[in-house]
């Protein structure tokens, strides 16, 4: 049993224990005979999977149609809400200015910090889209002029998400 839960992959995203609360590993023999085992689901993963990303021209042509956007220096972010339409409860997008930024090397560095960014601290945002069944997609647009920090852009994202958020709660006592 113990050696198909581990081969199956179950061993990647839960904790398994027996009666005594010894955790079962591949390379530990189990304290007591083989009997009831506890599967604990580990915490939420932070990932930004290919279907969380914003790829289609249609809606992201609709997002900057719709001017709905929250600007916090040095950060911009344009959104839209939907019902049903979007692969995912929520998809971003990420985008910094040729014009600004020259080099490439640039630009990727810094659209990488925004999807760090973004990637640890949106899990309650999905979930609170989740719980409602809506779906939002945004795009975040970085209008800087010099190479951020990350902490930076860390704390101003997380203020964007923060707003966004609030957003849901408003939706919600209105709807009660």
């Amino acid at each position: 049993t113990l050696k198909y839960l581990y081969s199956s992959g179950i061993s990647r995203s839960y904790f398994i224990f027996d009666m005594h609360g010894s955790m079962y590993t591949p390379r530990k023999q189990p304290s007591a005979p083989l009997g009831i085992l506890f599967l604990i689901r580990m915490a939420a993963r932070y990932t930004l999977t290919k279907n969380e990303r914003l790829k289609r021209r249609k809606i992201i042509e609709q997002l900057f149609n719709e001017r709905k956007g929250i600007h916090i220096p040095p950060l911009r972010a344009s959104y839209k809400w939907y019902t049903g339409t979007l692969d995912a409860p929520l998809q971003a997008g990420f985008s910094v200015s040729s014009r600004t930024f020259k080099k490439a090397v640039d630009r990727n560095r810094i659209k990488r910090m925004m999807r760090e960014a973004y990637r640890l601290q949106k899990q309650e945002l999905r979930d609170q889209l989740c719980a409602r069944q809506r779906q939002l997609a945004v795009f975040f647009i970085y209008t800087g002029r010099e190479m951020p920090q990350y902490h930076v852009l860390h704390e101003k994202m997380g203020v964007i998400l923060n707003k966004l958020l609030k957003q849901i709660h408003e939706a919600r006592s209105a709807d009660t």
